[in-house]
């Protein structure tokens, strides 16, 4: 298995090599008596990947392991300012590290050069950081201070093609990686907090494909350039089946594209205006009725051709975007990500930056193990990776046995790490290998 092999190779790497090379630049073992800047690095992370709310204890245990016999004091002293630039830089490092499984064998998929599903996760740091890493504050889960982790996966590989810190108020739509990374031919998915006509317009001229809804209020004209009043079109032509048409988007841009649009049932449409209103009175403003009659659509656009992807595949498409809000979840409620730590702040920010390298470590596990595997829960299977955490750790410089523990891992998983196939409510991989099903959850929802 090629993807073992590959995954052997990163781990050695960043855990060796690249670690030694970034202690030294942060200074970070000062007089070497027993650390190393590897062997604490290893220990940190294996020991979070094996419980995100580790003890001095525990990680005192994977501390022998890593050949670091130490106290548990010893390990709680070394949560300083430096252990913290040394995560920041180590965590840049590794995501700059090319992972990825073989392509799924799903033709949907396989039309493209990568599908890129891109959205953000936010995570409360403390008030101390507010000056470096400003949030959007007067929220409890965003405060005064807070980072915000861009993210990008792509769906057939699984590579997390970019991993980005940024400040919790920047807008999504300002990262530069809205523009940035995409191979030619590949397609391009976001949510309504990345949408940017501008943005759009430039993916193109890449040769990159985007998908996405359109944010209410964006204007529209025919293809002659006409101004195109968008609802009252869609209110007048509307006939029970989804209605396609080309438009050019954007009162500057004049983007050519391809627009769907579907009339949702009325307790979505009633949901989404709940959530409209409540997010205006937060705000002390009143949704004009234009946006609460948006509510009753979701609309695509798209400049995928329409005999490359049908309209029953856009709504599979954007539907998989919720598989990296299932990421956020498993990195969040699994791997305690935004879970508050206590003591000083630097020890605080240490902490999550060490479970998120445990995150994105158990990420490459699960390339290895099952991401290859349709019928796979992710959820089943890191639970199972971190029961191996501290086999990994003990064999990880010698290749071949990590190699051969992989490969147990993944014989393991195939086992236990499956959802079964379902008639009523098809799976995500069950939809994508057949559009034409139809789940019993409305995919239009949000």
């Amino acid at each position: 298995m090629q993807i073992v092999t590959r995954v052997t190779s990163a781990v050695q790497r960043v855990f060796g090599t690249i670690a030694e090379e970034l202690g030294q630049q942060c200074q970070l073992i000062q007089r070497q008596r027993v650390f190393t800047a590897s062997s604490l690095a290893k220990t940190l992370v294996f020991g979070f990947l094996h419980n995100p709310r580790a003890s001095w204890e525990e990680l005192a245990e994977f501390a022998a392991a890593c050949g670091a016999p130490v106290s548990p004091q010893a390990i709680e002293q070394r949560f300083t300012p430096k252990l913290v630039s040394f995560l920041f830089r180590l965590c840049e490092a590794m995501t700059s590290q090319v992972v990825a499984a073989e392509p799924a064998m799903i033709p949907l998929l396989q039309r493209f050069h990568g599908v890129f599903l891109h959205d953000s996760t936010a995570i409360k740091l403390p008030d101390e950081y507010a000056e470096e890493w400003p949030g959007c504050g007067g929220d409890d889960s965003a405060g005064q201070a807070s980072l915000k982790a861009q993210v990008r996966i792509d769906l057939s590989t699984g590579q997390l093609a970019a991993v980005r810190l940024e400040p919790g108020r920047d807008p999504d739509q300002k990262t530069p990686l809205q523009r940035v990374g995409f191979p030619r031919g590949s397609l391009r998915i976001a949510d309504l907090g990345y949408f940017c006509v501008k943005t759009l317009a430039f993916l193109p001229g890449g040769g990159v494909y985007f998908l996405s809804r359109i944010q209410s209020g964006t204007s529209a004209f025919q293809t002659d350039g006409q101004p195109l009043d968008l609802l009252a079109w869609l209110c007048a032509n509307w006939n029970g089946v989804p209605l396609e048409w080309k438009i050019l988007l954007g009162s500057e841009v004049r983007l050519p594209c391809r627009l769907v649009a579907l009339r949702v049932p009325e307790e979505v449409a009633a949901r989404r205006r709940g959530r409209l209103r409540d997010d205006a009175r937060r705000k002390g403003r009143t949704p004009s009725e234009k946006s609460l009659a948006w509510c009753a659509w979701t609309i695509y656009v798209t400049n995928v051709e329409p005999d490359r992807l049908s309209w029953k595949e856009i709504i599979v498409l954007y539907r998989a975007r919720w598989q990296i809000e299932l990421l956020f979840k498993l990195w969040k409620s699994h791997g305690c990500l935004a879970t508050p730590t206590g003591g000083t702040p630097h020890r605080q920010l240490a902490t999550l930056l060490i479970r998120l390298l445990a995150m994105i470590l158990q990420h490459w596990l699960l390339l290895a193990s099952v991401w290859s595997m349709p019928q796979r829960s992710l959820t089943k299977a890191a639970r199972a990776t971190r029961g191996f955490a501290r086999c990994l750790v003990c064999c990880l410089d010698d290749a071949g046995q990590f190699e051969h523990l992989l490969t147990t891992l993944s014989d393991v998983l195939a086992r236990t790490a499956r959802i079964n196939t379902r008639k009523r409510n098809p799976s995500h991989w069950q939809l994508l290998q057949n559009p034409e099903r139809k789940p019993s959850s409305n995919p239009l929802c949000g």
